[in-house]
């Protein structure tokens, strides 16, 4: 597991969008850098923590929604959202997914996000972290 987490660390330097993972508690236990500046935060006011303890009320229920549905429907969730970044409105497509590492059982939640025009980037980012984590037969 940790030599799996450590190639998606690598990827993800060379990815310019926000990344975070959850466990299906719903707990993050990574973001990057990137995510700590859209969501103007720092890490120890995410890690550990469920989206309703730092997130607005109306963030926190996309997130609880989008989480739910990639979990129960087992399928990737595509969605928008507008952000105010250093004073400007910027349109994110985010994708959720979980991803299944044990004997096809939920292993944990990955959210990729980007500016909408770099909706590519995000579908071949998603691609690569699946391949990582793809089940050895």
């Amino acid at each position: 597991m940790k030599e799996m987490l450590s190639s998606v660390h690598k990827i993800i330097k060379d990815f310019d969008g926000s990344v975070a993972f959850k466990n299906l508690e719903r707990e993050y236990f990574f973001v990057n850098e990137k995510w700590l500046e859209i969501a103007n935060l720092k890490k120890e006011d995410v890690i550990g923590k469920t989206a309703n303890e730092f997130m607005s009320p109306e963030n926190a229920a996309l997130a609880n929604k989008t989480d739910l549905q990639a979990i129960e429907q087992n399928t990737p969730v595509e969605y928008t959202s507008e952000v105010i970044l250093n004073g400007k409105i910027l349109t994110y497509i985010s994708i959720k997914w979980v991803l299944n590492f044990i004997h096809d059982k939920p292993f944990f939640i990955c959210n990729l996000s980007a500016l909408t025009t770099d909706r590519d980037k995000v579908l071949a980012f998603r691609d690569t972290i699946n391949e990582i984590f793809k089940r050895k037969k």
